[in-house]
């Protein structure tokens, strides 16, 4: 049997409230969280009785890039997954009116994680998600910025991606077309966060990049 670890890496969006005291560990029934992370484990066993799979969830809730970096020996290189998945960038948008991240230490920020991941992990599978953002309420307030700036964000994550041999999973016009028909606050309840439908639409994006992952 196949053996496969897969690695969740990210802010509040990936963490969904999981279990991170280490003595408690032993709990599987928290370990992963409830976040997409959750929906996409058992869709890849499901799909995949012959391989062993591993997961770890090591999201952080309120996580910038720059604070992924730092910790970046410790919950990614250490763990020495097969697979990496990474959601961020919207904690360095101007969450709550807070200053943004420059783009230029964003992009410099995420490079630099991708270039310590690829040289102390070389067949390290990566997989990066963009960051999405619907203007609900409360963080409405801040809609042009937050256009303007997670543009940014994308456009670097996306070029990274081809860089540095990664696949990248544009989500903002999958949500963009869920809420066509639908209010926003459907899928992002408070327009950064997702609802379990949100969830869904990362969980389905995410699970069709990893079948491919798995030969």
């Amino acid at each position: 049997m196949k053996d496969i670890k897969i690695l969740f890496q990210g802010d509040s969006i990936t963490d969904g409230n999981r279990n991170k005291d280490k003595k408690l560990r032993w709990d599987g029934n928290h370990q992963i969280g409830h976040s997409y992370a959750f929906s996409v484990c058992g869709m890849l066993a499901l799909k995949f009785p012959d391989i062993r799979f591993s997961f770890e969830n090591r999201g952080i809730s309120g996580n910038t890039i720059g604070k992924i970096l730092r910790r970046a020996d410790r919950d990614i290189i250490n763990i020495k997954p097969d697979i990496l998945t990474l959601l961020c960038g919207i904690n360095d948008g101007p969450v709550w009116g807070r200053k943004p991240t420059p783009p230029k230490d964003f992009a410099y920020r995420y490079e630099k994680l991708l270039q310590k991941c690829r040289q102390s992990l070389p067949d390290l599978k990566i997989i990066l998600l963009e960051p999405f953002y619907f203007p609900v309420k409360p963080h409405d307030k801040y809609s042009e910025q937050w256009a303007k700036v997670l543009l940014q964000y994308r456009n670097i994550i996306k070029n990274l991606a081809e860089k540095y041999n990664a696949v990248y999973i544009p989500l903002q016009e999958k949500f963009d077309k869920a809420s066509k028909n639908t209010d926003m606050e459907y899928w992002l309840w408070d327009g950064i966060h997702p609802s379990e439908q949100g969830h869904g639409i990362i969980a389905a994006e995410l699970f069709a990049v990893l079948k491919n992952c798995m030969n």
